[in-house]
């Protein structure tokens, strides 16, 4: 079996709300690359661009697909880690392009293989995962409005919150309570600071927070030694996010043990394969992980990130964030793909990511 044709296609897909972060971001301008072999099989991945996390823009990454597409043709989608290494020396960075590919290529190779992508990675280690709701920027509203979103949340079966920090202590400590007093104790929180803070500020400010409960920290401040420093001096997990992009970094951060957790997320790390190369870091070391999205991912994206987060050893038991298109796009790119019910999300049994592409919704690039 041979790569024969690589596709990229635009689907600019508005979001239900205003939803930023200090990634500023304010629609989904994502990229979606569908690659064909010969022998008639068809891959779907996708990609979302974040340009001040991850240093591209759709046209940026539309180019790098393009420039990429030549490089694979003609490869077996099997040979996924010589695929990986010809992209990595055709093109240096834009992980975004690459994890789209990617991604097309586990699609391909379950399909192959009538096999869902989790067996491709040595299968499930868990029938399911619960996953997170993300405020974005929702913090700046009242506390009061803050509780309401977070009642409705759970209501729908989301068990863990992901909300922004470090615009203001007494802010966070409003909101960070409000939520608590929303949504109890046992739900958890994480609390995300973007790199806001100091060594000192963190300091400060996560030990006024970590009294609410079942929190973990992430990102906190810039740079590994400070992450460390304040990882030592307080009581609350901190997790590595935008220090953890590549499995170069992830050994860094294990090496100098600057976190109690990882965050993995497909469009930093290029792909599946990468993250399971993080997530076997991860057990290798007795590191915990969450698997994480961008805003503005879709459903196949998402999808991959399932499968990735039943494979997990290692991973929280509640925090991991695969609904993004659930819960920021007004229409998605495709159908099928990941089951959320009451707050579990699981896979089936459909070959590859399981999913069916909405072609209206693409523009040629």
């Amino acid at each position: 079996m041979r790569i024969s044709e690589v596709e990229i296609y635009r689907a600019d897909i508005p979001f239900k709300d205003t939803f930023l972060s200090r990634m500023n971001v304010r629609a989904a301008k994502d990229v979606v690359v569908k690659v064909s072999s010969e022998d008639g099989l068809v891959g779907i991945g996708t990609t979302s661009p974040v340009p001040k996390y991850l240093g591209a823009t759709q046209g940026i990454i539309i180019e790098g697909a393009k420039f990429l597409a030549s490089t694979i043709s003609g490869q077996n989608p099997f040979d996924i880690e010589k695929i990986h290494s010809l992209m990595n020396d055709a093109l240096a960075d834009n992980w975004p392009a690459k994890a789209a590919i990617d991604l097309a290529l586990y699609d391909m190779m379950g399909k192959a293989v009538d096999k869902p992508v989790y067996q491709l990675l040595g299968g499930k280690v868990r029938d399911h995962f619960y996953t997170q709701f993300n405020f974005g920027m929702k913090q700046i509203r009242r506390p009061t409005e803050i509780a309401k979103i977070a009642k409705k949340a759970v209501k729908e079966g989301f068990r863990a919150f992901e909300v922004k920090v470090g615009i203001g202590l007494k802010a966070d400590i409003a909101r960070i309570k409000a939520i608590r007093e929303a949504i109890g104790d046992e739900i958890i929180l994480v609390a995300d600071a973007n790199r806001a803070w100091t060594a000192k500020e963190a300091i400060e400010s996560i030990r006024a927070l970590q009294g609410f409960n079942n929190i973990i920290f992430e990102e906190p401040t810039l740079g590994l030694e400070e992450m460390l420093e304040v990882r030592e001096a307080v009581d609350a997990p901190v997790c590595a996010d935008e220090s953890c992009h590549t499995l170069k970094d992830a050994r860094e951060i294990v090496k100098k043990k600057a976190a109690d957790v990882l965050c993995i997320k497909i469009m930093k790390a290029g792909g599946i394969l990468n993250c399971k190369k993080i997530a076997t870091l991860c057990d290798s070391f007795n590191v915990l992980c969450r698997i994480d999205g961008v805003p503005g991912e879709t459903l196949v994206s998402n999808t991959a990130g399932a499968h990735i987060a039943l494979n997990a050893k290692t991973l929280i038991p509640a925090g991991s964030g695969v609904m993004q298109h659930y819960y920021t796009l007004k229409e998605d790119v495709a159908t099928g793909g990941l089951i959320f019910n009451e707050g579990k999300v699981t896979i089936g049994e459909k070959p590859g990511l399981g999913i069916k592409l909405r072609k209206r919704m693409l523009t040629p690039a």
